[in-house]
Order: C-alpha cells, then sequence, then structure tokens
C-alpha cells in the first residue's frame, strides 16, 4: 500500500508531499511535492515548477527526532532561475526508501545511508517513549500509593489561620439559609461541645458548632475546628454521652485535619503540588470545591481509626463516659439490622460515612477497657 504522503503523476513518477521555501521568498513555506525520478527531481510549488540538479543536492534528517526529510538543492543551467537554490521538508522517510532504490544515481548511497540512519533514531526514540511512558505509569502508581501520605505531608505546612479563614468560608456557605434546631434540643450538643472544648490540646483553632434540622443520621467537621451536627442524629442517640461520642470524634478528625486532608486528596494532583511548594492561592480554588461536598467524601481506615482511639482519649480527659460513642454506631448498627440499611432500604447516613463494623465497635471498647475502671458523671443537659 502506497504511504498517504506518496502520489503517483500520470507518468506513474512518484511524488511526495513537501513544504518548500522557493528561491525568491525564503522566509516562508508553501505547500507542494517534490516528483523522484530515476534522473532528476522536480519541486512544484507556489505556481512554480523547478527541476533540480541531483549532483549538487543535499539529503539530510531534520526535526526534533531526525523524522523529516530535508532537500537543499540548486536548479541546474537551462532555467530563468538557474544557480538558485530550493530548500525543502518532506515530513516522514517515504522519499529516502524511494530514492535509495529508484532515485538518480547520485542519490541513491546517500539516501540509503540515511534511511537506515532513521530507522535507528526512530528505533531509539519508541525505545525512549515506552521508557518515558513506563516511568510515568509507575511514578504515577507509586504516588497514587504514597498519596495519603504525600498529602498528609502536604497539609502539615498549611498555616492554621489559613485553615481557620477556609473553615469559617465553607462553615457559612454550608449553614446559610438552613434552619437552626432550637436550643432546647441542642442543649446535648451545647453540653458536649464545651466540655470537648476545654480539653482539647490542639491552640489555634476557633472551635464552632451548628445543629441544623435535618433528618439526617449525621455528623460532620470542617477545617479550623467547625462542626455541623443534623437534628436526625440527636434523634436517635439513647443519651447525652452519645452525641458526645459523635462530636468527640469529629473534634479530632479537625484537629488532625482529616478534614482538610480529604479535601486536598480530592481537589487532586495539583492542589498537592501548590501545597509542596507553598503556592496557598494556588490551592484555595480547588480545596474549596472539595469542601462544598465535604458530606459525601470518605476518610480512610487510618484516618477512621485514629480519630476514634483519639476520641476516647478526649472524652475521658473531659470527663465524659467514652463508651457512649462504640454505644451510638452500635445503636445505629442494630436499629438497621446490622447491614446499614433499613425497612425502608436507606441507609443511615452516618454509616455510610463512618463504618461501624464489629471489629471497630471491638477496638474502641478494648481502648477504653486499657484505660481501667473509671467513674463517670453523667453529662448534665440542662
Amino acid at each position: 500500500m502506497a504511504d498517504p504522503t506518496t502520489a503517483y503523476n500520470r507518468c506513474g513518477i512518484a511524488a511526495f508531499r513537501a513544504e518548500v521555501f522557493l528561491p525568491f521568498d525564503r522566509s516562508r513555506s508553501v505547500g507542494g511535492r517534490v516528483e523522484a525520478s530515476a534522473t532528476a527531481l522536480v519541486v512544484t510549488a507556489g505556481g512554480e515548477r523547478l527541476e533540480l540538479a541531483p549532483g549538487s543536492t543535499d539529503i539530510e534528517l531534520g526535526g526534533h527526532n531526525g523524522e523529516r526529510v530535508i532537500v537543499e538543492s540548486e536548479i541546474p543551467s537551462g532555467s530563468p532561475r538557474a544557480g538558485e537554490r530550493v530548500y525543502l521538508q518532506c515530513p516522514d522517510h517515504s522519499l529516502l526508501a524511494h530514492l535509495a532504490v529508484h532515485g538518480p544515481p547520485e542519490l541513491r548511497a546517500r539516501a540509503a545511508q540515511l534511511s537506515r540512519k532513521g530507522r535507528a533514531v526512530s528505533r531509539r526514540w519508541r525505545i525512549f517513549l515506552i521508557a518515558a511512558v513506563a516511568a510515568v505509569v509507575v511514578g504515577a502508581s507509586l504516588l497514587y500509593l504514597c498519596l495519603d501520605a504525600v498529602v498528609k505531608r502536604a497539609v502539615s505546612s498549611i498555616p492554621i489561620a489559613w485553615e481557620n479563614r477556609l473553615g469559617e468560608s465553607l462553615f457559612a456557605a454550608m449553614t446559610a439559609g438552613r434552619p437552626r434546631a432550637p436550643e432546647k434540643d441542642a442543649a446535648a450538643v451545647k453540653a458536649a461541645f464545651e466540655r470537648l472544648r476545654a480539653h482539647t490540646t490542639s491552640p489555634g483553632y476557633e472551635f464552632e458548632y451548628a445543629v441544623l434540622e435535618s433528618p439526617e443520621v449525621n455528623a460532620f467537621a470542617l477545617p479550623g475546628g467547625k462542626f455541623v451536627v443534623f437534628t436526625g442524629l440527636l434523634a436517635k442517640a439513647g443519651r447525652p454521652e452519645e452525641v458526645a461520642g459523635v462530636l468527640g470524634h469529629e473534634f479530632e478528625h479537625a484537629v488532625l485535619r482529616h478534614s482538610l486532608q480529604k479535601m486536598v486528596r480530592t481537589a487532586g494532583l495539583q492542589a498537592v503540588l501548590a501545597l509542596l511548594v507553598g503556592d496557598l492561592e494556588g490551592l484555595g480554588g480547588g480545596v474549596r470545591a472539595a469542601g462544598v461536598q465535604i458530606q459525601e467524601l470518605s476518610y480512610g481506615r487510618d484516618q477512621e481509626r485514629e480519630a476514634d482511639l483519639a476520641a476516647i482519649d478526649l472524652l475521658a480527659n473531659a470527663g465524659i463516659d467514652p463508651a457512649g460513642l462504640p454505644d451510638f454506631f452500635d445503636r445505629l448498627a442494630a436499629q438497621q439490622g446490622g447491614s446499614g440499611s433499613g425497612a425502608g432500604g436507606k441507609a443511615l447516613t452516618l454509616l455510610s460515612t463512618h463504618p461501624a463494623s464489629t471489629e471497630r465497635s471491638a477496638a474502641l471498647r478494648a481502648a477504653i477497657a486499657r484505660r481501667g475502671s473509671t467513674r463517670y458523671e453523667p453529662l448534665l443537659v440542662p
């Protein structure tokens, strides 16, 4: 099959597509073709038809990896442009292959030499491309495997003041126009929040909460120590300590910067790279966009485990019975038949975003047991 850059004229002479720089206008190229026979090369371009002298024709490889064929030649005597030089480029090596076998004798050896060289360069270039692609794939795979560690390291460089401003912005946007729960219905959250805030060991955060009217059984943390709790969660809790357990868990997600980490991870590699080079301006847009959907973003297992264990310590240090946290998760699982879906087939939101497995509950109770027997006063709610 003929190469798509090659055609044949009515005499059966091969013609090759070329970009031609004509003698009278070397500043720009025009589309044309070069015809190759056993005796001559003829260039047709810009309304001109010029025969070249094979004996004064130079052929080279050009382009960034030698993919082009460069031809420069002198117009022989007998032509009105005799002595002028023509310069042209063919986009591939098909001209070389033809000249090596069917071209003028003066050009055959040179064309064959360049054709072999071109094939060698092409092979090396293919090997380089394969190696480059492999390096990218391996690098991307390693980055994916280590992404959580990279994100954690990158987020650690964010100033708390910047995180507080981000949290304030997201908190305002996510609570604006949404009905707040009456104070009496939110009393358990207020009591737990004040005790936990007084015992957190992470200075610099501007803690704040909102209890919103919603049937969702959920609570979540925003960067900077901002929390949203839905009344659907309060309706499911059996005692104030269960509400405190969930809030303590969210406290730890915030101060351990899990909320910010998952937002940066969702924002993508560009956000991670912006952080690694200290570009907080480049970070902002993508992270804010991820923050809008923070309710749907899931924490990793290690993050959940870390927040669980830290919450047990926080609750105990605040004098709140930490058993409220596993009690609440067990209550949700029992109400949902242990599968996360109730009779109506609708999963409780908190279970879908905070998987409450038997192993997890057991780990929480084991952590509580390791603290030893402690008597906790009930969390008083006005």
